[in-house]
């Protein structure tokens, strides 16, 4: 039983451990301060370096095109319902169709902590919305190989109370 735990409580070490963090958002244009009527909604989700601020993936979808060009889009630092400064600039170029992606991208410390607390959203700007046709509140969540990593240590750990 100890040959089998110990694999298992490293991995689950080593995925506590690692430097990246996981963060989503759902945009629409119910969440631009100014409702901008788009029929347009969104969903992306990026990977952070911890250690380098650096986005290491995004990637992400849009429900349909947008009525006029894209000329930018930025993470923003504010809570849900108020505007912000732009923080990171993530560029028009990183759209292809409906899809989204970025890499590359450095944050600052404070920035990403902001992200944590869900005080950051994705602002996609085109040319009919200068403001901001839609956006989206960044919230940070937990991959799916660290919760099922959790449940075998907590399956491990019943199954040894049990002996």
């Amino acid at each position: 039983m100890k040959l089998i735990a110990i694999p298992a409580l490293m991995f689950v070490a080593a995925a506590s451990n690692a430097a990246t963090l996981y963060f989503t958002a759902k945009l629409d244009e119910a969440q631009e301060v100014v409702d901008t009527g788009s029929p347009v909604t969104g969903e992306i989700d990026f990977r952070v370096d911890e250690a380098t601020l650096t986005i290491t993936m995004g990637q992400g979808t849009l429900s349909q095109a947008f009525a006029t060009p894209i000329t930018l889009f930025h993470i923003h630092q504010a809570p849900l319902g108020v505007n912000g400064p732009v923080r990171v600039d993530l560029g028009p170029g990183s759209f292809s169709g409906l899809n989204i992606s970025f890499s590359g991208q450095t944050l600052t410390q404070p920035v990403l902590d902001d992200m944590k607390l869900g005080n950051t959203y994705f602002n996609i700007h085109t040319q009919a919305f200068g403001a901001g046709e839609i956006r989206g509140q960044i919230s940070q969540t937990v991959p799916e190989p660290a919760t099922m990593a959790l449940l075998g240590l907590g399956a491990l750990a019943l199954r040894r109370r049990r002996k």
